[in-house]
């Protein structure tokens, strides 16, 4: 059977704790035979450098923001002045914000980066997690790979949609048009493919089909229930929640919880697990306080694939109040 070419993964950042199912997902494609080659657009933060999974994902992965800007700026430059044409990928979307066609431009150089690379890796299919930026910069390469390198395989896309994120702005993500660009497009659940097919026409129905994300289940083992008192006394319940802190997870919601659950005598801790993002713990340490809070929360701040697991274990009871969701992994581990 002759050899499969190359698929390339684009994705925001590899490694990351809260993208951890899109590594299994490349792992279990070449357990199944499939070469992967992974492109992220911004660089790792907060990747643990004595980790052997880190470092591996580090290896193989190119960062296009850490490609060195002249040679970055001359591939680009290169490939615009023998094919000037691309230089009108991004009208392609329409609209009249002057912002957007802006940062459509930053995707097409982006595009240009991981064309360029696929060619050299001769990849001819491109996938994207998330339909937002990824999906923006996966179909102008494929479109850039069809001008600026044609042959007898045509340049292809597709994307993974999770949910919310894609959908509440489906607008300003061109959701419309990258359903009707992209060769194929996965849903995470139901849910996710009804409001795809809210969005695209019904011709492209077709190619919109449902993949279910999973779980490794041998990381997680059946735990001895925890003692419920010992020589000092009552061991305090203890309440999980892992999600990242934002406004879309409902931090305040659950504090508020603990709070009527500490007033009705109910001696519990909330321990929280995750990274902050843009800004918005700031707003969960000052409701912490506000409600007198502090002796009864535990920050564990962002955790690795074992260490959530080692928190569920210990854990009575694990929640998650949100206010939008696709389908979180997290739940399906707890």
């Amino acid at each position: 059977m002759a050899e499969r070419e190359p698929v390339t993964y684009l994705v925001t950042q590899i490694p990351a704790i809260s993208h951890t199912f899109i590594a299994d997902e490349i792992i279990h494609l070449e357990q199944n035979g499939w070469q992967v080659r992974t492109i992220a657009i911004n660089p790792p933060t907060g990747v643990d450098e004595h980790n052997p999974s880190d470092q591996m994902w580090m290896r193989r992965t190119l960062y296009l923001k850490l490609i060195p800007r002249l040679r970055a700026s001359m591939t680009v430059l290169r490939h615009v002045v023998r094919h000037p044409s691309i230089v009108l990928l991004p009208l392609r979307l329409g609209g009249f914000d002057v912002r957007s066609y802006v940062w459509r431009y930053f995707y097409l150089a982006e595009a240009i980066l991981v064309a360029d690379a696929m060619h050299g890796w001769g990849s001819h299919h491109v996938h994207a997690h998330y339909g937002q930026s990824p999906a923006s910069v996966a179909w102008f390469a494929s479109e850039v790979g069809n001008r600026v390198f044609p042959g007898s395989t045509a340049w292809t896309w597709s994307m993974t949609v999770h949910g919310w994120h894609e959908f509440v702005n489906e607008e300003a993500a061109n959701l419309k048009e990258k359903l009707a660009a992209a060769s194929f497009v996965v849903a995470i659940s139901d849910f996710t493919r009804s409001q795809l097919f809210r969005i695209a026409d019904p011709e492209h129905w077709h190619k919109i089909s449902v993949v279910r994300c999973g779980i490794d289940l041998t990381r997680f083992t059946r735990r001895t229930p925890p003692a419920e008192a010992s020589t000092a006394g009552p061991i305090p319940k203890c309440l999980l929640m892992v999600a990242r802190v934002s406004r879309e997870k409902g931090h305040l919601v659950a504090l508020n919880a603990l709070k009527l659950l500490r007033d009705r005598g109910v001696d519990v801790v909330l321990e929280l697990v995750g990274p902050g993002q843009f800004g918005f713990e700031a707003h969960v340490r000052a409701e912490i306080a506000r409600l007198g809070l502090q002796d009864a929360v535990v920050w564990h701040g962002p955790a690795t694939p074992e260490q959530i697991a080692d928190h569920l274990r210990r854990a009575d009871v694990f929640c998650l109040p949100t206010f939008a969701e696709g389908l979180p992994i997290v739940i399906m581990e707890a």
